[in-house]
């Protein structure tokens, strides 16, 4: 089990009920969602337009998006793996779907796929009060991603959906907005983090996203599992 009210692990759904389960909660609803959607299992997620999540980088004027759709559950458990597979049709520039950890506004990750000038992206943006964003090509809109919590630290794989072989993407750290300072320096308790699924569209209306399953399982850490 995790902590006092957090998500009980493990915890593994392939959205082949009528209605939401209980532990998964919307941080915005989404245009439209409709469950079991290919007859028997399956989410599949239709972003409102001009939904995002971003945080000042880069773009002038500042930009700060805080309005994407998050299907999330509280995780106290401070290792943990959560996993999902799903396929993206994109229509419009920067079309957007995968996995997302959240502590607050300010303090998140988002990775998977987005649709960038007419081609997939592997992407990935990690928001510690300022956004960044690293992408490489992905040749389809189709992927299977996890993520690894180790405390406050973070690991990102992926692979394609008919792949044995997980591949690492990158290694981060979330500062806990919370973090107090003690006697050896600033230290921190993990994080209650939301975790889940993650759609954005931050142009406009069109695309969607079918999420086949999504999981949590306990982890003893990173390195057991990353030759798996």
């Amino acid at each position: 089990m995790s902590g006092s009210h957090g998500l009980t692990i493990p915890f593994a759904t392939t959205f082949d009920t009528s209605q939401m389960r209980p532990e998964l909660t919307w941080l915005h609803d989404p245009h439209e969602f409709m469950l079991r959607a290919d007859g028997t299992n399956g989410i599949v997620v239709t972003p409102k337009e001009k939904s995002d999540f971003w945080r000042k980088t880069y773009y002038t004027p500042e930009l700060i998006a805080d309005n994407g759709h998050l299907l999330y559950a509280p995780v106290t458990q401070p290792n943990c793996v959560m996993e999902t597979m799903f396929e993206l049709s994109a229509v419009n520039q920067f079309d957007q779907a995968g996995l997302m950890v959240r502590y607050d506004h300010e303090h998140w990750l988002k990775t998977g796929l987005e649709y960038v000038d007419g081609h997939f992206r592997l992407s990935c943006v990690v928001t510690n009060v300022y956004s960044d964003w690293s992408t490489q090509d992905w040749p389809s809109g189709r992927l299977s991603i996890r993520v690894y919590r180790q405390g406050n630290s973070y690991v990102v794989e992926n692979k394609a959906h008919d792949a044995d072989r997980w591949n690492f993407i990158r290694i981060l750290r979330l500062e806990p907005p919370a973090a107090t300072s003690g006697a050896q320096g600033t230290t921190s308790a993990p994080q209650t983090a939301l975790m889940g699924p993650m759609a954005c569209a931050p142009t406009a209306l069109g695309g969607s996203v079918l999420f086949h399953y999504f999981n949590v399982q306990h982890s003893d850490g990173y390195l057991q599992y990353h030759h798996n």
